[in-house]
């Protein structure tokens, strides 16, 4: 059971599950040997995006989240800059290896964190300010 308040972590490790089986899915699309290899019936593939649009709908219907007209050109900046990323993120994968492609993704977490400093004024406790920097060093090492 998560601690009072921390509602959102749940959130987030099933975020960071779904983006990682992603992850293994794209490196499969853009490596075609294994492609080939790869052979799911068309059910499965059909069930399964059901199944997640299923869950992402649940979750959304949760949130009683409704979104402004300002709130709305966000959101499309924000598919803008995705959809963006997802092409250079196509080419990173189709010629690195996943795993360290995935590090040098995690290093947003730094750019976001400064850019909610800069942005949104958010503070950090110096213990995740620590934890961060201890991040950053690890994918650093890991990659080069």
């Amino acid at each position: 059971m998560l601690m009072p308040n921390q509602e959102w972590l749940g959130y987030a490790l099933a975020a960071m599950l779904l983006f990682s089986a992603a992850n293994i899915v794209l490196k499969l699309v853009v490596n075609k040997a294994t492609l080939e290899q790869f052979k799911p019936p068309v059910e499965l593939l059909a069930g399964g995006i059901v199944i997640v649009l299923a869950i992402a709908l649940f979750v959304l219907s949760q949130s009683g989240l409704q979104l402004s007209q300002s709130q709305l050109q966000l959101a499309a900046l924000f598919a803008i800059l995705s959809i963006t990323g997802f092409a250079f993120l196509l080419n990173a994968v189709a010629n690195g290896k996943i795993a360290l492609v995935n590090a040098v993704l995690a290093l947003s977490t730094l750019a976001v964190a400064l850019l909610s400093y800069i942005i949104l004024g958010e503070r950090f406790e110096t213990k995740e300010f620590a934890a961060m920097l201890l991040a950053m060093a690890s994918i650093v090492m890991l990659v080069w």
